[in-house]
Order: structure tokens, then C-alpha cells, then sequence
């Protein structure tokens, strides 16, 4: 049996985080305090943007050692 696909799902801004979700309002939280906390020079989009790039590249080392 051959799984589909998984519906790639990226946040583009902080607009995109459904906040009417537990998971929704503790993304936006986690990312407001990296803002503030971690990288006071990086804005929420940014650190998006860094989220975004890290997924993608863990994506892809996934994809190499499952087809291997």
C-alpha cells in the first residue's frame, strides 16, 4: 500500500498561523518570543522565513535516508 503524498504547507507570513488553534497560538507565540529573546535583529517574518529553509532542507535529508 503506497501512502500519498503529504500536502506541503508553508507560512509565508505571520498572517498565516490560524490563531483559533492551540497549535496555531503557540506557533505564534514561539515565534514572537524568538523575536524578542533569541534574535532581537530577525522579525517574526524572518525567523519564518529561517523556519521555512530549515524544514526544507530536514525534508530533503529525510527524503535521501528513506530512499537509500
Amino acid at each position: 500500500m503506497v501512502c500519498p503524498p503529504i500536502k506541503k504547507y508553508k507560512i509565508n507570513d505571520i498572517t498565516d498561523i490560524d490563531r483559533m488553534t492551540p497549535e496555531g497560538r503557540m506557533l505564534f507565540m514561539a515565534l514572537i518570543r524568538l523575536s524578542v529573546t533569541v534574535d532581537s535583529t530577525k522579525t517574526p517574518a524572518q525567523i519564518i522565513e529561517v523556519l521555512n529553509e530549515k524544514a526544507d532542507e530536514l525534508e530533503f535529508e529525510l527524503y535521501i535516508r528513506d530512499n537509500e
